[in-house]
């Protein structure tokens, strides 16, 4: 008797969407290398680990982590050392273990796998807005402080200047909050 787990279409879907955004995707796990070198050829996952204990996941995230960013997805007790040592650990709230859920940066509430490409478009959006949220702060404080220390501008009109810029930055920031 063989035993072999059910793969969700909606993962297949979610990674194909992640490798339109240029992410590579690998498979860590603790079953044997025939079963999870077959699913991860049906999710077309660029590399697979397989046969792994918790320490061997921890040691391949330690690694993958120093070369660059690495996000994680688990759920169970087995992941959690690994999601800890991730740039950012994802943890499914629902199926997840308590363990891994205290371990993971981001928890998704309804499992839904398929949540994975908004997130990880919503970090590259946050990112985007953080970058010119700075060149906003940084301009309106040279833009306003700079004048009013040579005593070009006067000390209100470069406080109303700088306040505006930081008006600008908090409604550049609400455009986070659109989907």
């Amino acid at each position: 008797m063989v035993f072999q787990d059910t793969i969700r279409l909606e993962a297949k879907n979610t990674i194909l969407a992640l490798k339109k955004q240029k992410l590579k995707m690998a498979m860590l796990t603790g079953d044997h290398e025939k079963g999870a070198r077959a699913i991860a050829n049906f999710l077309d996952l660029d590399e697979v680990y397989a046969d792994l204990k918790p320490e061997d996941k921890l040691q391949i995230v330690t690694q993958l982590s120093e070369i660059q960013n690495l996000a994680m997805v688990g759920d169970g007790v087995n992941d959690a050392p690994a999601l800890a040592r991730a740039t950012a650990g994802i943890c499914m709230g629902k199926v997840g273990s308590t363990t891994a859920i205290d371990a993971a940066d981001i928890v998704l509430l309804h499992d839904n796998i398929e949540h994975l490409e908004w997130l990880f478009q919503k970090a590259r959006q946050t990112t985007s807005i953080v970058k010119q949220n700075l060149c906003i702060a940084v301009g309106a404080i040279l833009i306003a402080s700079l004048p009013a220390l040579a005593g070009l501008v006067p000390l209100w009109l470069a406080v109303v200047l700088h306040e505006g810029g930081t008006v600008l930055v908090g409604l550049n920031a609400l455009r986070l909050l659109r989907n």
